[in-house]
C-alpha cells in the first residue's frame, strides 16, 4: 500500500469514487425531484461533491482515510439526513431510518475523538450492517425503524426541512470557507493548472 498516498493515481480514483457516489444523491434525488427544497439540497450536495476530501491510506491505522476534516462529515451527514427523511424518494421507505443511523453514528464517533480518521471505515461498516439487517432480519429491522406514519417526506414537514437546509446552508459555508487543500476541487484545479500550462 505504499503507492497509497495523496499524490497517487489510485488515492484520486477513490477519492473520485466517493464523489461520484455524493453526485449521484445529488442528481439522482436533487435536481431531478419535482421538489424544489429537494433541488436547493442537491445544490448542497454538489458543492460537498466538489469539496470531498482526498483519500489516502493511514499507515497508522492501515485503513483507507482523509485528513481531519470533521467539517466533511458534519455537512455529509446534515445533507443525507435531509435526504433520508424529506425527500419523496424515500417515502414510505424502510431504509431511512438505518440511513441516518449510518451517517449520524461515524459522525458521532468522530466528533467524541476529535478526528475523521475512521470516518470512513466506521461508514462503510455501518453500511453494510444496515443492509445485513435489511436482508437477513427482515421482520427485526421493520420492527426497530418508527412505523410508516412517521414519514416526513409528506407536506406538513416543510417547517423542518427548511430548517435543516438554513442549518446545511451554514455548514457548507464553513466547509468552503476552509478552503480547497486535499480536496477534490483543491486536486482539479491544480490538475487543470498544469494542463493549461
Amino acid at each position: 500500500m505504499k503507492n497509497f498516498n495523496k499524490s497517487s493515481g489510485i488515492t484520486i480514483l477513490f477519492t473520485i469514487i466517493l464523489a461520484v457516489n455524493l453526485l449521484e444523491v445529488s442528481i439522482l434525488l436533487g435536481f431531478q425531484s419535482k421538489e424544489k427544497f429537494s433541488k436547493l439540497g442537491g445544490l448542497n450536495m454538489l458543492i460537498l461533491t466538489l469539496y470531498t476530501p482526498i483519500l489516502f491510506y493511514n499507515n497508522k491505522t492501515n485503513l483507507i482515510s482523509f485528513d481531519n476534516n470533521i467539517l466533511f462529515g458534519i455537512c455529509k451527514t446534515l445533507i443525507l439526513t435531509n435526504v433520508y427523511l424529506f425527500n419523496n424518494f424515500y417515502y414510505g421507505s424502510n431504509w431511512r431510518y438505518s440511513g441516518i443511523c449510518a451517517v449520524v453514528f461515524p459522525l458521532l464517533y468522530c466528533l467524541f475523538n476529535n478526528s475523521s480518521t475512521y470516518y470512513i471505515s466506521i461508514r462503510a461498516f455501518y453500511l453494510v450492517l444496515t443492509f445485513f439487517t435489511m436482508i437477513f432480519f427482515n421482520k427485526m429491522h421493520n420492527k426497530m425503524i418508527y412505523p410508516k406514519s412517521n414519514d416526513f417526506s409528506i407536506d406538513k414537514y416543510d417547517k423542518f426541512n427548511h430548517l435543516l437546509l438554513f442549518v446545511e446552508y451554514i455548514f457548507i459555508y464553513k466547509l468552503v470557507k476552509q478552503g480547497t487543500n486535499n480536496t477534490l476541487i483543491g486536486y482539479l484545479g491544480k490538475y487543470l493548472e498544469k494542463l493549461i500550462r
